[in-house]
């Protein structure tokens, strides 16, 4: 059951950023950004009431704990950065592999309180598996993909970052608490952003149509990501976890993809079958050296 969550989870982010590029044509990068943490803020505060949790923050608790959202607001940012620059498949690819790297970071050096796994040749061989299948998948890609790919895999760096910072709140005032903070906090810091923007870069003009509905849904599905992420986290090791969110985030951006376009794209397939390969290798080792 918990396995499905995940896959669930993972295919949703895809799904997330697809429905997050619709609004990023209609409202720019900033105004999308405040509508995505807006939306997500009001799409839990119901879900909470209606489930009867508490979510709102607790006294007493230091201020770092907070600071989840403000981390994943720039996670936000960075994916409407690369959004409409390179495939979908390959933004959630690229992030992951930043998630990779970071993490490996933190088990070096062991912060945020995590056991010491030093790198290994294993691990430096993995990550050049993972590396090659990234980079065969941004073939044919063409234009300027430097700002895209770099926020990408900064966007890898966040999501480390403030999930470890929100399982830490969450353990303090639960899941759906941690999750409605999230997005106040984006919230405000987008907010600002949106306010001082014009200073350094011109006003987004409107279309003259309506909006489509379902841009909007951008940040309800990411509550739902918070939501089912955060309940998994517990249930089932991170190595299985770690596995099937790529699948599911990589091979899931994949068949939007091609359901886009129209056409199934080889290259990005086998591009995703060897960056998987190259995640497996890496959590094997970390297995073995847990063991």
């Amino acid at each position: 059951m918990y396995s499905l969550l995940a896959s669930v989870a993972a295919f949703l982010i895809a799904l997330m950023i697809h429905i997050n590029s619709g609004l990023i044509d209609y409202f720019g990068i900033h105004l999308s950004s405040v509508i995505i943490h807006f939306c997500g803020l009001v799409f839990i505060t119901f879900a909470s009431l209606g489930s009867g949790k508490r979510f709102l923050p607790k006294r007493g608790l230091s201020c770092y704990l907070y600071s989840g959202g403000f981390v994943g607001y720039f996670t936000t940012l960075f994916n409407l950065l690369a959004i409409g620059k390179i495939s979908i498949s390959s933004i959630l690819a690229l992030s992951l592999m930043g998630q990779v790297m970071f993490s490996l970071f933190v088990d070096q050096f062991g912060l945020f309180g995590m056991k010491i796994r030093k790198f290994n040749l294993l691990k430096f061989f993995s990550l050049l598996l993972t590396s090659a299948g990234i980079y065969y998948m941004l073939r044919g890609t063409g234009g300027s993909i430097f700002v895209p790919v770099t926020a990408s895999v900064l966007s890898g760096f966040t999501v480390v970052l403030s999930r470890q910072l929100n399982s830490e709140l969450s353990g303090k005032i639960g899941v759906f608490g941690a999750a409605w903070t999230n997005y106040l906090m984006g919230l405000i810091l987008s907010s600002l952003v949106f306010i001082i923007s014009p200073l350094f870069v011109p006003v987004t003009k409107l279309p003259d149509y309506p909006p489509s509905f379902h841009i909007f849904l951008g940040g309800a599905i990411g509550s739902v990501i918070v939501i089912l992420s955060n309940i998994c986290v517990s249930k089932m090791s991170s190595f299985i976890m770690t596995l099937l969110m790529f699948a599911g985030q990589v091979f899931g951006g994949l068949i939007i993809d091609s359901l886009v376009s129209g056409s199934f794209s080889l290259s990005s397939f086998v591009g995703g079958v060897f960056a998987f390969l190259g995640l497996f290798l890496i959590k094997i080792g970390e297995k073995a050296q847990a063991a």
